[in-house]
């Protein structure tokens, strides 16, 4: 069997083989870029076990070699190091010693998971990453839906303040013209003023709509608005250059 201690680097990698039927050891330095590693692994006679150092980026290795029919060993880089008995350190006397902890037995082998496990945990780990980018969307969603209806809200209270300056001066003109009971105006007057007023109140504290219901703000400027609506069916407007005893009538 062919035993293959291997000390890889990103460009290069150095091996120590030995043939446990023979006693042959070869050395060896590939380099990846020419193909002369693929080269050497595939010219070899049998299938061989090869051990590394805990690495990253070797998954092009370990396919390499699955697809070539080798099998691999990866190990624990700290434990490997801690037994290196001189301390002088070259990548000939790492892969004669990657080569010599396989023979002996003491090659603090890991587990590595295989390309189908890899395959799932990717998978596990795009759905979690979609996943999250849902919740993302869902938020960001319910933000602009909060900020919209916060939105609508000033709007709105805008509006009826809008509205409560434009009740007022039409009451104000009502009251001086008497074609309405002043009474009726001065009611006007308030409950535009009311309505208004607690509009610009919601705009400064949103809190208080919670507090002040649409009774106390909306209940008066609605009856307001029916007495005069029954005021003009009913009584109805003295015809324009009338004598003033007729407009008088309306007091």
């Amino acid at each position: 069997m062919l035993i293959i201690g291997c000390d890889l680097h990103p460009r290069y990698q150095n091996v120590a083989m030995v043939d446990t039927e023979t006693g042959e050891i070869v050395e060896r330095q590939l380099v990846h870029e020419n193909g002369e590693a693929r080269k050497f692994y595939a010219r070899l006679p049998g299938p061989a076990r090869v051990g590394i150092e805990a690495t990253g980026h070797t998954q092009w290795f370990e396919g390499m070699l699955a697809e070539l029919g080798h099998e691999l060993w990866v190990g624990n880089a700290a434990q490997i190091r801690a037994q290196v008995v001189r301390k002088q350190k070259t990548d000939t006397r790492d892969a004669a010693h990657l080569l010599d902890l396989l023979l002996t037995d003491r090659f603090p082998r890991l587990w590595v998971p295989s390309p189908e496990v890899r395959d799932l945990r990717q998978l596990l780990k795009h759905r979690h990453k979609l996943v999250q980018m849902r919740t993302r969307v869902k938020n960001q969603l319910q933000a602009l839906a909060r900020l919209s209806v916060g939105a609508h809200g000033a709007a709105y209270n805008v509006g009826l303040v809008l509205a409560g300056l434009r009740s007022i001066a039409f009451c104000c003109l009502w009251f001086k013209s008497r074609f309405i009971p002043r009474t009726l105006a001065v009611w006007g007057v308030v409950a535009s003023f009311l309505m208004g007023g607690c509009s610009f109140a919601f705009i400064i504290a949103p809190e208080l709509a919670n507090v002040v219901g649409v009774e106390i703000y909306g209940a008066p400027i609605f009856f307001f608005e029916l007495a005069m609506g029954f005021w003009l069916v009913l009584k109805g407007l003295p015809p324009s250059g009338a004598p003033a005893e007729l407009t008088s009538a309306a007091r």
